[in-house]
């Protein structure tokens, strides 16, 4: 009697049940996953990566395949070895041991399969993702590529070294004669203003001297015409143009007036002379007239007559 222990002849329906079989569609699956590109046109590097990935993947799985096919072989075997013993004790006691290795090693190929395909699974859910970002770089860069090219057709757009320092000359030069214009603008209208703003002094200080005059001929015993004369003489020494100014006035209102000379002679040789047939009252209307209502008029002529000496 044999004392080692017998191989069970329930082994046949304890191991679990064997993986399903690769079928022929699934093989040409794999198999068609491998298209070669076209032979017109060279496959890129991406079409490339793609294929080596489907042909490792084949090619893992067909060995895969070829393994769980011999384990279910063996499987087959040893249930059919162990139904057709199991009432042999000699050789059930010879070969015991070895069965049971071999039982063993099934089980731990089937379970080395199983954590295969849950391997494959997990691959193909980071190769989906891999992808997809793939096609989200690729995007990016199809945009930048864009950008590049719009930059591209913008940079060949710009003058040239050459042409933008041609052009920047032109605008210095440009700017300078602007700047040089402004300038003299500048220093015209502030030698205007302060043209007429001396002006408009010097009239204001003939208005106050004649006033003064005016009051002082009231209690002089001078005669009209040596009191004019010494006013005249005055305004000259004080203000030269201003006192030839007010003595073409003077002659304008008594010419209007119509006096005449008394004398042959049309034009007055000294300011005596010319004094004769002014009155005071005559030199105090003008310079109401001319310095007072018609001070604009006053400040273009004495602008005009700037410089000019007083009549001797």
């Amino acid at each position: 009697m044999s004392s080692q222990p017998r191989l069970p002849v329930q082994m046949a329906s304890s191991p679990p049940p064997p993986l399903s079989p690769i079928t022929s569609s699934q093989e040409s699956t794999l198999v068609g996953s491998s298209c070669s590109a076209p032979l017109s046109k060279p496959p890129s590097g991406a079409k490339l990566l793609e294929r080596a990935e489907n042909i490792a993947r084949m090619t893992s799985e067909l060995k895969l395949h070829k393994v769980i096919e011999q384990a279910n072989n063996v499987q087959r075997d040893l249930r059919q070895l162990s139904k057709t013993t199991h009432t042999n004790d000699a050789f059930r006691q010879q070969n015991e041991s070895r069965m049971e290795k071999l039982w063993l090693e099934i089980l731990a190929v089937r379970a080395a399969t199983d954590a295969g395909s849950q391997l494959r699974a997990e691959d193909r859910l980071e190769l989906k993702e891999c992808r997809r970002e793939v096609a989200d770089v690729k995007s990016e860069m199809d945009k930048l590529k864009g950008l590049l090219a719009e930059l591209s057709r913008k940079m060949d757009r710009l003058p040239t070294l050459t042409e933008a320092n041609a052009v920047l000359a032109a605008v210095k030069t440009q700017r300078e004669a602007c700047e040089g214009a402004a300038e003299e603008v500048a220093r015209a209208v502030g030698n205007v203003n302060i043209s007429r703003a001396d002006i408009h002094n010097r009239i204001r200080e003939t208005i106050k001297s004649t006033k003064r005059w005016h009051l002082d001929h009231k209690t002089t015993g001078l005669s009209d015409a040596v009191f004019t004369a010494r006013y005249l003489k005055k305004q000259s020494r004080r203000d030269p143009g201003m006192a030839v100014f007010l003595q073409k006035a003077i002659q304008r209102r008594i010419r209007d007036k119509g006096k005449k000379d008394r004398s042959p002679r049309a034009v007055p040789q000294t300011l005596e002379a010319f004094c004769e047939d002014v009155l005071w009252a005559d030199v105090t209307a003008t310079v109401e007239d001319v310095l007072v209502r018609r001070v604009e008029c006053a400040v273009r002529s004495l602008s005009q007559s700037s410089g000019e000496g007083d009549m001797r």
